[in-house]
Formats: structure tokens, sequence, C-alpha cells
């Protein structure tokens, strides 16, 4: 079956991923998207396309690879107005049992290539050499792309893993769109779409030492309520000013001599709320914590000494 991928983004790298290696009898004979900033671009050794080009395509089906709802039915309508057959279109959302698939059996991080997973395979190894004691913990877990490293790479330690696992709570949204940042407001994030489809099942498949991991479902802090342990490193994944707040307040006493708090999404220009969660929490406590880039553009390393 010859299939035309619409949506070069994270689901679609997803799915072409798997698509490689489970769908022998699938043949990717494009992947298309509305993004210019995109097109022409090289993903999976595919050419990224725009949709006008889909006629010049022979193909079988059309699988929709995105996630928001209403930017599905929007590009259903456009494929309709460009002569798409209904019954060549798919919705990979739709299909919860090939999602399921997808989202199980492919990491969206290449463990050699992406910048975050080869830094935590050094920092690991930094702290077992050093034999510096210690859990590690998540906040944000969504699905346990970035977990499933954790994991391996701390092989040997209680991986606690924090998230609500139906997607960001109201009152903390609120409270980002009080911060009246245009680029927050205007972003998908504000939408509340993000990281709701997941759950522990889905989680846990992801672990190569499940019988280390720890999930807390939940409000954080409220799901921390009885963590009383140390730890060497936690990455802190929660997008917004104060659920990063609330965690910065709870692990900071309980990081090791050493250890390291990761804060991904620092420098998201449509996260502002990372960046300010760091610089109350420093005006709070009245300290300048030691911080570092760790080369992947997105995150920034918070040391205990």
């Amino acid at each position: 079956m010859n299939i035309i991928v619409f949506g070069a983004g994270r689901s679609g790298k997803q799915y072409l991923k798997y698509a490689e290696k489970y769908l022998l009898n699938y043949n990717i004979v494009g992947i298309v998207d509305n993004n210019k900033s995109v097109q022409g671009n090289i993903l999976c050794g595919h050419l990224i396309s725009s949709t006008e080009e889909i006629s010049t395509i022979q193909y079988d089906s059309i699988l929709i690879t995105i996630e928001d709802l209403d930017i599905i039915d929007e590009v259903k309508k456009q494929l309709k107005n460009l002569s798409v057959p209904d019954e060549k279109i798919e919705v990979l959302e739709y299909n919860q049992e090939l999602k399921s698939e997808v989202i199980t059996k492919v990491n969206i991080y290449d463990e050699d290539t992406y910048p975050r997973t080869r830094w935590l395979k050094d920092f690991s190894n930094y702290i077992y050499s050093k034999e510096i004691k210690g859990s590690v913990a998540e906040c944000g877990v969504y699905r346990g792309y970035f977990s499933e490293f954790i994991n391996k790479y701390f092989y040997d330690r209680k991986l606690y893993l924090f998230d609500t696992f139906t997607g960001f709570d109201q009152k903390d949204m609120d409270a980002e769109r009080a911060l009246n940042n245009p680029q927050y407001n205007n972003s998908k994030f504000a939408k509340g779409i993000p990281f709701k489809h997941t759950n522990e099942e889905i989680v846990l498949n992801r672990m190569q030492f499940k019988q280390n991991c720890i999930l807390k479902k939940g409000y954080f802090p409220e799901s921390a309520f009885d963590v009383d342990d140390s730890f060497c490193f936690v990455n802190l994944d929660m997008d917004l000013y104060a659920p990063m707040l609330s965690a910065l307040e709870f692990f900071w006493d309980k990081m090791v001599s050493g250890g390291v708090i990761l804060l991904h999404d620092y420098f998201h220009p449509e996260l502002p709320g990372v960046s300010k969660a760091v610089h109350d929490f420093e005006n709070k406590m009245k300290i300048t914590c030691p911080k570092i880039p760790i080369g992947d553009f997105c995150s920034l390393a918070i040391i205990k000494v």
C-alpha cells in the first residue's frame, strides 16, 4: 500500500520510524506539510512537499498524523478541496490500536544523536564515576520518552515519575495566561491540547527497569507529599510557571552535592514561565544557582554545590 503522510511534526516523525521498522508492506511515497519552513527538507529519507503536490503522487491512502483535533478537521477540508476521496483519508488519532503501537514501540528521541539524551548519558557516567548517591525523578513525564533514558542510564536508582497524565491543570494555565506573554497566549500550549494523550501503562511499557519506577499520579506538589528521598538528577519538563516553581522549591533541598536539576524548555520562546520560575526561585531563596545550557538549544542545567 502506498501512503502519503500528512504532517512532518513529532507524530509524523514517530509514525515514519514505526512504519520503516514494522509496516514492511506499506510504502511511504510522500510527506506533505502546510508549514512552508519545513517544505523541501528531508525527513526519514523523504522529501517534505506542499499539499499542492499531492496530485502528482500515486497513492492509496493519506494518513494524517496531526494530534490537534481542530487542525485535523481543517486538513480534512483542505484535502477534500484538493479532490481527495474520503475513503483515502485516514487519521492516526482516530486509530487507537495503531496509535498505541506507534507510541509504545518508537521513541521520538534518537538515543545517539539527540543532544539531551547524549548529555544525560554523559552525566550518568559522571555520577557513577564519582560514586554520587541519590535517586532520580522526572516531573512532566507525558509518554515517558525521556524517562525511558533516565531509567536506562540510572539503571540501579529509584525513578520517581510525576505527572497528572491528563495534561495541564486549569489553574496552572490560568496563572500562565496572567503573565500576559503573547507568545504563550497565542501558542498551542495555551489551548491545553498537548500532553493529554497518555497513561501510566504507556509510560511503564517503555521502561527497561520497571522495578525501579515509582509512579506519582496527580497534581504536583500534592502528589509528592510522601516522598522523602535525596536526588542526584531531576528533570523538570512541566512547561508552566506555577508547577516549575513548585518543583524547584520541592527538590532543591533534596538534591545531593554535584546533583543536577535539568529545566527543559528554559529557552522556549512560547514558554516564558520556565525562566521566570528560575528567576523568582533564586530571588525567594536569595541565592544564585550555578547554571549552564546543555547544548540542545532548549534546556538549562542547575547544579547543586
